[in-house]
């Protein structure tokens, strides 16, 4: 027998629990079925800590504050009872505000600050300051409903800040290439800029500042008082996936671990969810699904065929991610970490400098340092040959390798976690705005009890998630007021 449930929501990364913490406020809490596919909660948000008191991060470090996506992350840390276990980054910690580019075998700081635009950068002819002046008075383009965001920075800014700043930032973003990233995708405010004001700097000047969505907490009244740049938690970021999962719990949400959905059987306004190894399905009435849209393409593929062909236009990239740990203090600078543009001859995507953000999460005890490799992404089958080539034992030594070749680390590392992210960071490639307009079409034509969140659609950044699934479930539960009773 079917057992039953008002709305399923697919996925128990911090999509998936932050569309049932939202949904819980506002339905009885017994009728949410929560189904992850693997023993875990958390998805990429995964944190591990050492007898020795270390804590690394295999996925998400930290997060920023800007705007309504960092209210809605620090205020719900809040209602977790987690604000005493924030570890904010201060502008006093001067290390971890400095960005580094790797460049024609050296580390090039980006000028921080007003002061900063204004001094040349080894790796520019000139001044910041003076593109900037220069995109302000450059006429717009015929009007583009899409290009890559290197064309667009190169057609605003100049070849040089394409090459040398938007490149390295969609590295370090999404893992990808910037000449195969939509800006309007990727980047959609200041996509909006230039259309609205005709300029990037003049819109980022002239917009109104977005009505608040989320009041003023605590934490977040602390954060603007104390002009946090970004924050991480105390025992590393994957408490907060694990404080809610327990939140759940305890307020009656059934979460079922190592259930993965293998199909969805939408009928008449009802769904029938098809669990791996379970003979019966959970009916519900809708499903807020936070799963990857590959993985939701297979479940509707037999159902809903044109949809899964759009969902499977999606794609995504992997990561090869190695944490190291060496004795002492082995940086030679203090520093946020720095990126590797995809023109310099390295396997790396970038390096974090953990210890500079973080030294709360080093080790007691003697001084130590904590850096995170990051590898392959768009370029990940042309430098490595596909995820199943791969041994722990080579990551290890092409990410010391890198170290010892950028830092001039040479010494053994203490310690070396190694993963591989499979599919972690989905690329919104030109074309992908065209490919969530044919996919809400379709579920709006069909009256298809479907809401998706998560990285595949609109934003990739935790707090982003956050933000839009709680916007999501909020439409979703107004929408469905008077049938639910919200």
């Amino acid at each position: 027998m079917s057992r039953t449930a008002r709305v399923a929501v697919l996925g128990g990364g911090i999509a998936g629990l932050s569309a049932a913490w939202r949904l819980a406020k506002r339905l009885e809490p017994s009728s949410i079925v929560l189904l992850e596919a693997s023993r875990r909660l958390g998805g990429w948000i995964e944190s591990t800590k050492t007898s020795d008191g270390g804590v690394f991060e295999h996925g998400p470090r930290s997060l920023r504050l800007a705007g309504n996506a960092g209210r809605a992350s620090l205020s719900l840390v809040e209602e977790l009872g987690l604000g005493d276990d924030v570890l904010p980054v201060l502008p006093s910690n001067k290390g971890a505000r400095k960005r580094l580019i790797y460049g024609d075998g050296r580390m090039n700081e980006l000028g921080g600050g007003l002061a900063g635009m204004f001094r040349r950068s080894a790796l520019f002819s000139e001044p910041l300051a003076r593109a900037m002046m220069r995109e302000l008075v450059r006429k717009n383009a015929p009007a583009c409903e899409d290009e890559t965001v290197h064309q667009f920075c190169e057609r605003r800014l100049g070849n040089e800040i394409a090459h040398w700043l938007a490149d390295p930032l969609c590295r370090g973003i999404f893992a990808g290439s910037s000449k195969h990233l939509s800006m309007r995708s990727c980047f959609p405010k200041v996509y909006e800029y230039e259309r609205r004001y005709g300029s990037v700097i003049r819109g980022a000047v002239m917009s109104k500042k977005e009505r608040l969505r989320y009041k003023n907490s605590e934490l977040v009244k602390r954060s603007k008082k104390e002009a946090w740049v970004t924050w991480s938690l105390r025992n590393g970021l994957e408490s907060l996936p694990n404080r809610l999962g327990h939140a759940l719990s305890a307020r009656g949400v059934k979460i079922l671990k190592n259930k993965p959905c293998t199909s969805l059987e939408i009928n008449n306004n009802e769904i029938k969810v098809h669990m791996k190894g379970e003979d019966s399905a959970v009916r519900v009435d809708s499903v807020v699904s936070a799963i990857p849209a590959r993985n939701l393409s297979s479940a509707l593929m037999a159902n809903h065929p044109t949809l899964a062909s759009h969902l499977e236009r999606i794609s995504a990239v992997t990561v090869a991610i190695v944490l190291l740990e060496f004795d002492g203090k082995v940086l030679p600078t203090e520093a946020f970490g720095y990126l590797v543009p995809s023109h310099q001859p390295s396997n790396a995507l970038g390096v974090v400098f953990d210890s500079c953000s973080f030294p709360e999460h080093d080790r007691t005890g003697s001084p130590s340092t904590r850096l995170t490799v990051m590898m392959g992404g768009h370029w990940f089958n042309d430098l490595f040959g596909g995820a199943h080539s791969l041994t722990e034992d080579r990551i290890e030594a092409i990410a010391r390798e890198t170290i010892a070749d950028h830092l001039g680390i040479q010494a053994k590392p203490t310690r070396c976690l190694v993963r591989i992210l499979k599919d972690c960071i989905p690329q919104y490639n030109i074309g992908h705005h065209e490919t969530i307009g044919a996919i809400d079409q379709y579920i709006e034509e069909h009256s298809l009890p479907l809401t998706l969140v998560g990285a595949s659609y609109r934003a990739v950044a935790v707090n982003d998630i956050v933000d839009t699934t709680m916007q999501a479930v909020d439409q979703l539960c107004n929408k469905r007021m008077e049938s639910w009773s919200c």
